[in-house]
């Protein structure tokens, strides 16, 4: 697969549940896990990020994180701290099974140096724990219902 094509997509999908969260919450929140996999199996798939692990690493948490800013800024719904709690559990379950497919893909690799494969396995979770660490309380108190004026 192509590599702007997959970007393209994944930049789709973000887009898509970012509107399906504003105007049909929870239903982004819910979707979540099946977007962050589908993500990851863009990346993945695409040759250029095959052999270079750092790469695929930075682009699928920057995709999840994009997703999660939108769904924090842009969700339907009061954001309040129960609402903050559904997106974070439904992220971490799609981080679980992303992550254990990236590394199974990284490590399995043979052109890839075993120090850049350590890079790359330690990479995803340091980036995610630095941006959830950030911005865990994004769209705090933030009203976003489309019964009050979309």
């Amino acid at each position: 697969m192509r590599l702007t094509l997959a970007l393209f997509f994944c930049a789709l999908l973000v887009l898509a549940n970012g509107i399906v969260d504003h105007y049909h919450a929870p239903t982004g929140i819910m979707l979540t896990p099946v977007l962050i996999l589908s993500i990851t199996t863009l990346m993945v798939s695409t040759r250029r990020f095959r052999t270079n692990p750092v790469s695929a690493m930075l682009m699928v948490v920057l995709f999840i994180s994009l997703n999660d800013t939108g769904i924090k800024l842009y969700g339907g719904g009061t954001h309040d701290n129960e609402g903050q709690a559904w997106v974070h559990l439904f992220l971490l379950i799609g981080l679980l099974p992303s992550y254990s497919a990236l590394l199974f893909v990284i490590f399995r690799q043979s052109t890839a140096s075993v120090s850049t494969k350590i890079v790359a396995a330690l990479l995803f979770p340091l980036l995610l724990f630095g941006y959830l660490t950030l911005f865990a309380d994004l769209g705090m108190g933030q009203l976003n219902s489309c019964r009050y004026g979309c």
